[in-house]
């Protein structure tokens, strides 16, 4: 008869506890920060504030970390791991499947010729990171289902060949999602300066990479070193809009 009474005491002490007895907890998010860049874990960088509080206090030696700032705020904030708050997902959709052509510039293998595009890419990404979360849609994305396969896609990086896919991707997203970032790429053919690639703004959260003329003609195909500067391109604009940096201004 008793139980009662003792557990609404247990329940009603952690709100009278004073607030000096309350734990008091800060927490320091470095970004490129090494393991041992710190002078209590061998470090060369004199880090005296920091060593005495390792010193006074516990020191780890065995955990995991977010590998980058990003994910690493994002699990800060909600508890969890980075691919379970969206940080790491990543939804692809396309009809086409591997082709030997494909081999020159993108990122296929000789053993994935005749696979599904969207499900040899999903399976190699996998083996780089299995935390990562893939989505693989193999369909041919039209303006009547971009809604409903896209619609969780905080940014649209766009990646088709042909100028009318193109268009239609960007119009019909940008006009379901109109606050989102989207990031195309056009004019990465041939063999070029490098340098002409470039990350511009062409409208309201739309980015365009690449020289924005060169297509691909006979003579001038498309090969692994511009597409690939251009692609990339593409994924820094992605980063740079996940940490919230414009991709087509220079930092000071």
């Amino acid at each position: 008869m008793i139980r009662l009474p003792i557990l609404a005491l247990l329940l009603s002490l952690p709100s009278v506890l004073p607030a000096a007895e309350r734990p008091n907890v800060l927490v320091v998010l470095a970004d490129d920060l090494g393991y041992s860049d710190l002078g209590c874990y061998g470090g060369e960088i004199a880090t005296p504030h920091l060593d005495a509080l390792a010193e006074g206090g516990l020191r780890f030696k065995q955990f995991y970390n977010g590998a980058r700032c990003c994910p690493t705020r994002a699990q800060l904030m909600t508890g969890l791991y980075a691919h379970q708050t969206g940080i790491g997902h990543m939804i692809i959709a396309d009809f086409d499947i591997v082709e030997p052509s494909n081999l020159n510039r993108q990122q296929y293998f000789i053993d994935q010729i005749g696979l599904p595009k969207v499900y040899a890419l999903r399976d190699t990404l996998v083996r780089i990171n299995p935390h990562v979360r893939v989505t693989a849609c193999h369909l041919r994305l039209t303006a009547a289902n971009i809604a409903e396969v896209l619609g969780h896609a905080q940014i649209l990086a766009e990646a088709f060949d042909l100028a009318e896919q193109k268009v239609m991707l960007v119009e019909a997203f940008a006009a379901r999602f109109p606050d989102r970032p989207i990031v195309t790429g056009s004019g990465m053919a041939g063999y070029g300066p490098s340098n002409n690639v470039q990350t511009r703004q062409v409208a309201a959260n739309l980015y365009l990479c690449g020289d924005g003329t060169t297509a691909a003609a006979p003579g001038t195909g498309l090969m692994a070193p511009r597409v690939g500067i251009a692609a990339h391109h593409q994924a820094n604009a992605v980063l740079r809009l996940l940490l919230g940096q414009d991709p087509a201004v220079e930092n000071s």
